[in-house]
C-alpha cells in the first residue's frame, strides 16, 4: 500500500468527531478538513519536497497543491470557529489541558512539512500529526457548544 493511500485514508479518525459533535458546523468543517486532507494526501507528489508518487484520481490529480490549500484553509477556519465557540481563555485552558497532544501533535506537522524529506519518516511523523489532531477534535467535540 502505497504511502499516499495510508496517509489519506488516516482521515478517518475525524469520524468519530463528527459523530459525537452536537454541533453542526463543527461537524461540517471538521468533515470538509478530512474530505481535502483524504484527496490532498491521495494527490500529494511534491508539494513539500517528499517525492510520493500520487495516485491518478481522475479530475483531481494534478490538483495536488490547491487541495493542499484547501486542506490548509478548512484546518484553520476550524481553529478559528473552535476558538470562537469556546471562547479564547478556555481555549487556553483546553491547550493546557491537552499540552502533550498539542506539542507531539504540532512538533510532528512542522517536522513533515519543514525538515523531513525523507517519505518514510513523513509517513511516520505525519501519521502522529493525524491521530494527535484527531484525538484532539474528538476531545473538543465533546465539550464544543452548540
Amino acid at each position: 500500500m502505497s504511502i499516499n493511500i495510508i496517509l489519506g485514508i488516516s482521515n478517518i479518525l475525524g469520524i468519530p468527531s463528527v459523530i459525537v459533535s452536537k454541533n453542526f458546523i463543527f461537524s461540517i468543517l471538521v468533515g470538509f478538513t478530512m474530505t481535502f486532507s483524504t484527496l490532498h494526501h491521495y494527490t500529494e507528489t511534491n508539494e513539500v519536497g517528499h517525492k510520493l508518487k500520487g495516485c491518478t484520481i481522475p479530475y483531481i490529480y494534478n490538483n495536488g497543491k490547491i487541495l493542499r490549500y484547501f486542506d490548509i484553509l478548512f484546518a484553520i477556519l476550524t481553529t478559528l470557529y473552535i476558538i470562537y465557540k469556546l471562547k479564547p481563555i478556555n481555549s487556553l485552558f483546553f491547550i493546557k489541558k491537552y499540552k502533550y497532544f498539542f506539542t507531539i501533535g504540532l512538533s510532528c506537522s512542522f517536522l513533515c512539512d519543514f525538515i523531513v524529506k525523507d517519505a518514510k519518516y513523513y509517513l511516520f511523523l505525519h501519521l502522529i500529526w493525524h491521530i494527535s489532531i484527531y484525538f484532539i477534535l474528538y476531545k473538543i467535540a465533546l465539550i464544543l457548544p452548540t
